[in-house]
């Protein structure tokens, strides 16, 4: 079934616009950053093992120095890297950037802080792009090992810290076994209970991870920085004082900067920013977009659940007021379903009458729904690919909508992620995440416009590929 002409009927939802909007929306889309710690303190987090303090200091310069004690020994959680989308697959781009929010999105994070060291990549006059903008492709330096899949070289050095079968953390490049989340920092601060920086030194604001003897005891520690009279930031050697003095055994030193970023979750179960980050944008703070992140999640306690045949889509849900979340199981495998969201073939077998799609960073996907209508004409719906995963994740935004759609400005706020994930290999869960949604009365209705539509599609897709793999069955 195919829509007609009136853009407000549910179904013009399918038109690749599932939420798409623009990007740069993304830096509002979980809080505000350098919220009062005081009201974002998580009373629910310590039984699992996590505390949070915030240490103000006067001595050299004023400092705000926030504080997350892990304790791994906790079989509730776990720590787990998140690396963004790459955007390039063999090229030379390792991940696209994205809202640290955005990539701690899963309902089990409880708290996150930025990694690794990256880089743009050079321009035509050798030298790297530093616009730092959401899905720039950049390099990640040094290791990046998400659930025992390493992205890109798997060369540990003195500044890498790993986590490790037994979900111990380790730091340097003497870990014996395989990791199973691995990162890179700049260099050692603390090791074996000493200083191992010299005094002195630039100061900015700065990020660390410490660890005990152990390995089950684990600090996440973030400096606010280049606020003058609030918070200046730090050099390494005092720095590292603040983690010996936690009781650090070893420690390393993080990307700083303008990446350093801490997020918890508070008693609503809303992850927040706890810090100032330094990045501005029109004098308010501005929280850069990463490759990668450090999550402490909740474990899952009874694990993933065996969906049933023809399992239906959930009803929407929200983690925070910008997201709008759909999932469905369908017939299909992931290569299926990924065919059926991004040829023009399929996409003119389910949900629009004409398409065509242009997969590439940038690339335009452009639908119709009206069989009498051509692309082009005024009802043509556009989309621009912001970055892409192939069979596992598309993300894209609303470039042009149809003539009389009745959220002009609301979608230019919003974007979309559709998630792909095997559950057997005949069968292929589906979500749909619509993110950069407002309180105002315009982005309200437009939400209440795409729960119908973004349900009516899934709905759709799983009817496609029922009668499609019936009648391949014949």
């Amino acid at each position: 079934m195919r829509a007609g002409k009136n853009v407000n009927i549910p179904g013009v939802a399918l038109a690749l616009a599932l939420g798409c909007g623009s990007v740069e929306a993304a830096s509002q889309s979980r809080s505000e950053p350098g919220t009062d710690p005081k009201r974002t303190q998580p009373l629910d987090l310590e039984p699992l093992g996590l505390k949070y303090h915030l240490r103000k200091l006067t001595d050299p310069l004023p400092n705000r120095v926030h504080i997350l004690r892990v304790d791994l020994a906790n079989e509730a959680i776990r720590p787990a890297v998140v690396i963004a989308a790459d955007p390039d697959g063999d090229g030379p781009a390792e991940a696209a950037l994205t809202d640290p929010r955005k990539l701690a999105s899963d309902p089990s994070v409880v708290a996150f802080m930025n990694t690794n060291p990256w880089d743009g990549l050079p321009g035509a006059d050798g030298k790297p792009d530093r616009s730092w903008f959401q899905g720039q492709p950049v390099d990640i330096h040094g290791i990046a090992v998400s659930g025992g899949k390493a992205r890109g070289p798997l060369k540990p050095d003195a500044a890498s810290v790993w986590v490790d079968a037994a979900g111990r953390v380790l730091l340097g490049n003497n870990a014996k076994d395989r990791p199973v989340e691995a990162m890179t920092g700049f260099q050692p601060i603390v090791k074996e209970g000493a200083l191992v920086v010299p005094r002195g030194g630039a100061r900015h604001p700065r990020s660390a991870i410490g660890v005990d003897r152990t390995g089950k005891i684990l600090w996440l520690v973030v400096v606010d920085g280049r606020q003058k009279r609030f918070s200046e930031g730090m050099n390494l050697h005092e720095l590292g004082s603040v983690l010996l003095d936690l009781g650090c055994w070893n420690a390393t030193n993080m990307d700083g900067g303008g990446s350093s970023v801490l997020g918890l979750a508070g008693a609503d179960g809303r992850l927040r920013i706890v810090n100032s980050p330094s990045d501005r944008s029109a004098g308010k703070a501005r929280v850069r977009p990463l490759p990668m992140v450090l999550t402490i999640t909740k474990r899952s306690k009874s694990g993933p659940s065996a969906a049933g045949e023809g399992e239906s889509p959930s009803q929407p849900s929200t983690r925070g007021d910008e997201r709008l979340t759909h999932e469905a199981v369908v017939n299909g495998s992931r290569a299926e379903v990924w065919a059926a969201w991004t040829t023009p073939k399929e996409l003119e077998a389910w949900m629009v009458a004409h398409a065509e799609v242009d997969l590439r960073i940038g690339g335009t996907m452009r639908t119709h729904y009206d069989p009498q209508g051509r692309l082009g004409d005024p009802r043509t719906i556009e989309n621009t690919i912001i970055c892409y995963d192939p069979g596992r994740m598309l993300s894209y935004k609303v470039s042009k909508t149809p003539l009389g759609f009745p959220f002009p400005d609301a979608i230019k706020r919003m974007w979309t992620v559709v998630y792909l994930e095997a559950e057997s290999p005949t069968r292929t869960r589906v979500r749909t995440v619509g993110l950069g949604f407002g309180d105002d009365q315009e982005s309200r209705q437009m939400r209440a416009f795409f729960e119908r539509g973004n349900a009516y599609t899934l709905q759709q897709l799983q009817r496609h590929l029922d009668k499609k793999n019936a009648s391949d069955a014949k």
